[in-house]
């Protein structure tokens, strides 16, 4: 880029960013023009020309715009491509704050932020989400520490004072286990691998979704979930299909009330805490031992290859094409509420050869294998456990591979 004067040699002109802005500088001992300006999102913000984010100038931008208060309340924005901040600056990113629009990051990776607060209560990729949807996105090696709810995705996602009807959904998303997410506080500290807290009065839906996160919480009373920190009594909330891949070690919580104070620590592969059932929650898996189990449907799964052909149509967060997207497979493919798949493998509550699901593999299994075959099942039948050695049928080889279980020959 240059300039020119009339009847002089052209001059330089230097383009530098700076979050977003870009200064405009002529280089020349006699004079200096310079300007700012802001690289804007192409489109205009709805579904069918949503806002395009290119860049992590342009990245900053839509912070910047909702630390200065825009909600950006049912505006559409997608993720055109992958995002790499510089890890090496310390607070590189400010967390986008009350977000109430749709991000798409259509399978795009966001990696090297580094967000390290003090004074702010919410810390995350999103600090609030409020009203708004954030869906197939991929974090990378990034840090989020402080504050009092801190979730990779979303510290907080609660009811927006400002609108009647407020719906928050996180689905398809997958934070990696380079993600370090950690909540510290005095009185009460929420950490979560996704969400860091879910308040009350919100439809909410966290679904679909994978997470490896390190996980901490620091606090009198202090909650890290591989999933959610957080989760209050919430009638409306609805956590499923999700998948943690941590190892138990990778979630800490520490209570730092002494004396007579009374302390809570708490670790759960799926929620740090679930103070209800209330809200739909249902197939969320874990693959590791040595969790707390805080709610009746997370479980530990068993780990399979194979095939397998639902009697249903599954769950699945895939997404199609257009408006310039891609066609892409969601992360997971949630068959009922006992079997999900993720990157070729099947993750099931039910051992294989665990036919009627009662959780053990015996003598009865084996006869509702044989009376499958011979179509004279009367109780229920777990299609997927059924199918013993994995191969898509239900047959013979099947019985015979649960005898062998049995006896410990397999």
């Amino acid at each position: 880029m240059t300039a020119t004067r009339e009847g002089e040699t052209e001059q330089p002109v230097t383009l530098t960013p700076n979050n977003g802005v870009y200064s405009l500088t002529l280089d020349a001992s006699d004079y200096l023009i310079s300007a700012t300006v802001d690289i804007e999102w192409a489109g205009s913000g709805t579904e069918t020309d949503p806002y395009i984010i290119n860049s992590v100038g342009q990245m900053n931008i839509l912070s910047a715009r909702a630390a200065a208060g825009n909600t950006f309340e049912d505006k559409y924005f997608v993720l055109r491509a992958d995002l790499t901040y510089n890890k090496e600056t310390e607070n590189n990113f400010t967390p986008i704050k009350k977000f109430s629009g749709i991000f798409d990051g259509e399978g795009h990776t966001i990696s090297g932020i580094n967000v390290s607060t003090s004074g702010d209560y919410y810390n995350g990729l999103f600090a609030e989400l409020y009203a708004g949807t954030v869906k197939n996105l991929t974090l990378k090696n990034s840090t989020f520490s402080g504050a009092n709810a801190a979730g990779a995705i979303a510290g907080n996602i609660a009811a927006s004072p400002y609108m009647t009807a407020s719906k928050v959904s996180i689905t398809n998303c997958f934070v990696d286990a380079d993600v370090l997410v950690s909540a510290s506080a005095e009185s009460i500290a929420g950490a979560g691998g996704i969400v860091g807290n879910i308040g009350d009065g919100i439809t909410m839906y966290v679904t679909g979704n994978v997470s490896k996160a390190k996980v901490s919480a620091t606090a009198k009373r202090a909650y890290a979930g591989g999933v959610v920190g957080y989760k209050g009594t919430n009638r409306n909330g609805r956590v499923y299909d999700n998948l943690y891949l941590g190892d138990a070690s990778y979630l800490t919580s520490t209570s730092t009330a002494t004396g007579e104070e009374s302390g809570i620590t708490k670790t759960g592969a799926i929620f740090g805490e679930m103070l209800s059932q209330y809200g739909e929650t249902h197939s969320n898996f874990y693959t590791a031992e040595g969790f707390t189990i805080n709610n009746k449907n997370e479980a530990l799964a068993y780990v399979y290859d194979g095939v397998y052909t639902s009697a249903t149509t599954p769950r699945t967060y895939n997404y199609t094409a257009g408006a310039g997207k891609e066609a892409r497979n969601g992360f997971i493919t949630a068959y009922d509420n006992n079997l999900l798949k993720y990157d070729g493998k099947f993750y099931s509550r039910y051992q294989k050869g665990d036919a009627n699901g009662d959780g053990v593999v015996n003598i009865t299994d084996y006869v509702t294998i044989v009376n499958k075959i011979h179509d004279s099942v009367s109780g229920s039948i777990n299609h997927f456990a059924a199918d013993a050695n994995g191969d898509g049928v239900i047959n013979i080889t099947d019985a015979v591979k649960v005898v062998n279980t049995i006896h410990d020959k397999d």
